[in-house]
């Protein structure tokens, strides 16, 4: 307490604390996970065009019954290859090992960038009503879950398309602060293959089944066959492993290749981020191909084709 004195008038100490900081004495933690991962890691998978990823962002709760935030909100970027579900947001509470203890209902969705061929921005706020609520603070974890679409602009090989767990920003109104996330990676490939006659000479006009319809493709003048895909109309995007084509058409004065071919997609991972990717290998610039040389059709001398 302050006391008086005759030479030194009122004699006190005193320290500054900043109130803002009382609202947590740790900071909060934000993570992503992708939870059906084909490569049983939470941070990478390998899919097809079309495929459903399903995310999962963890975040610690912060603040107290005796301050209450007024902002709790995280922030996503996902690259053009990813198409989100606008209608797949799930939100709850969980304890610290993560059982959901109850749904959350009361927060906001917000897009700020998304269209054909763009990045999608977006971030998912609790409101500062909820806030308020005392479920929140007795709880240990808010968990986000949500899904995008492998598409058409997915960038095939090593680079992959990530997803990054932006930042969650909290705070009061006297102070917010915010913790940045982490990234996850979706790959993806492309099988091709050139079409050839017995002197190397490029054909156009050959039609190649993917193994499962799943996607067809014609020879150009170049001999390149680009398996386009039904659903998007656009170049096949593909899960790694082993596929198989069939020529069912070969160009005009060419007998057709009679055997199965297979195309390997062959990709392994690295459980750390090295060199900014998590693949370790696989075919180059992401794209698995094969030659197929067809032979000229030949004229017997009854004058029949074979």
């Amino acid at each position: 307490l302050p006391y008086y004195t005759s030479d030194k008038g009122w004699v006190y100490t005193y320290d500054t604390i900043e109130l803002a900081k009382k609202v947590v004495e740790t900071p909060p933690t934000t993570k992503k996970e992708i939870t059906n991962s084909t490569k049983n890691n939470v941070n990478f998978t390998d899919v097809s065009l079309g495929d459903t990823v399903n995310y999962k962002l963890t975040n610690t709760i912060t603040g107290s019954k005796q301050i209450r935030l007024t902002k709790y909100t995280v922030y996503d970027d996902m690259s053009k290859g990813l198409t989100l579900n606008k209608n797949s947001f799930k939100v709850y509470l969980a304890d610290a090992k993560g059982t959901k203890l109850s749904d959350i209902t009361d927060f906001k969705t917000t897009v700020t960038s998304e269209g054909e061929g763009k990045a999608t921005i977006f971030n998912v706020a609790l409101s500062s009503t909820y806030l308020q609520k005392d479920a929140f603070y007795e709880a240990s974890q808010v968990v986000v879950e949500y899904s995008a679409v492998l598409n058409k602009y997915a960038v095939v090989g090593k680079e992959g398309n990530p997803n990054t767990d932006t930042k969650l920003e909290y705070g009061n109104r006297s102070k917010t602060s915010y913790v940045e996330g982490n990234t996850v990676y979706v790959y993806t490939y492309c099988v091709g293959a050139t079409k050839y006659d017995e002197k190397g000479n490029k054909l156009a006009g050959a039609d190649f089944p993917l193994y499962k319809t799943i996607a067809v493709g014609t020879s150009n003048s170049e001999g390149k066959v680009t398996f386009i895909s039904k659903t998007e109309n656009s170049e096949i995007r593909l899960q790694s492993g082993k596929y198989y084509i069939v020529e069912t058409k070969a160009p005009t004065g060419y007998n057709l290749y009679g055997k199965v071919i297979e195309i390997n997609i062959n990709a392994t991972y690295n459980n750390t981020f090295i060199n900014g990717t998590y693949v370790n290998q696989c075919p180059n610039n992401g794209f698995a191909t094969v030659d197929v040389t067809d032979s000229k059709v030949t004229l017997p001398s009854t004058g029949g084709y074979v």
